[in-house]
């Protein structure tokens, strides 16, 4: 099923239906990939000090012209950390599908297209082998049958 993204006044922030559920969570969305995955920091998992501190990077100067992970990256905390370090342990993403996941290096997910795309190509390969394998046969039986033919 596909993700359910609803936008809110606030830039960068969207009630998503994370878990198929029919119920809305708040979230900051940090970035949405180019497989369509959505970086996310769900609201109600920061207390109240993190949420103070959201507030402030969404109001920022540039906030609707670059992407919120871009703002974060520019933006130094009170406790003298950048925003985008300090928040990275609560980034989850979202795939297309649906499908939650923490993101680490070597995971990521593609597309509901990337995969039918996958799924034909793989089919294809083995057509192609499964036809050439084919042929291979026949033509071992032509030319079984060519040197039978002669030997007589």
């Amino acid at each position: 099923m596909a993700i359910v993204k609803i936008k809110t006044d606030i830039p960068h922030v969207y009630r998503i239906d994370l878990y198929n559920e029919g119920l809305a969570h708040e979230c900051a969305v940090l970035s949405t990939d180019k497989f369509g995955n959505t970086y996310y920091i769900k609201i109600s998992d920061l207390d109240e000090i993190d949420r103070n501190r959201i507030g402030k990077i969404l109001q920022h100067r540039y906030i609707n012209q670059l992407p919120l992970w871009d703002v974060m990256s520019q933006t130094i905390l009170k406790n003298g950390m950048n925003s985008l370090e300090y928040f990275q342990q609560l980034v989850k993403a979202i795939t297309p599908a649906g499908k939650p996941f923490t993101p680490r290096a070597g995971a990521g997910g593609y597309s509901v297209n990337q995969q039918m795309e996958l799924q034909a190509r793989n089919a294809a390969k083995k057509d192609a082998h499964d036809s050439g394998k084919r042929a291979d046969q026949e033509l071992a039986a032509a030319k079984a049958l060519i040197k039978k033919s002669e030997g007589k």
